[in-house]
């Protein structure tokens, strides 16, 4: 339909979830004060060893309070 055309399927988040969620992160959307929404997400660090992912050691900082 024209509307579909406009505006999509809708399955840009969900597929951004699944992405996001499979490499053991996590999304979230919060209200924007001026209208809309922002949309986030947190991916794990890691550094390549020879067989497998290390810990990352370094420091981060997330807009999460929850992960900080």
């Amino acid at each position: 339909s024209d509307s579909q055309a406009a505006y999509g399927y809708g399955l840009g988040l969900y597929i951004c979830r699944r992405l996001v969620e499979a490499h053991g992160g996590r999304i979230w959307a919060e209200n924007h004060p001026a209208g809309g929404a922002v949309f986030s997400f947190t991916l794990p660090c890691g550094e390549i060893g020879q067989d497998r992912i290390l810990p990352y050691t370094g420091n981060h900082v997330s807009s999460d309070p929850l992960v900080n």
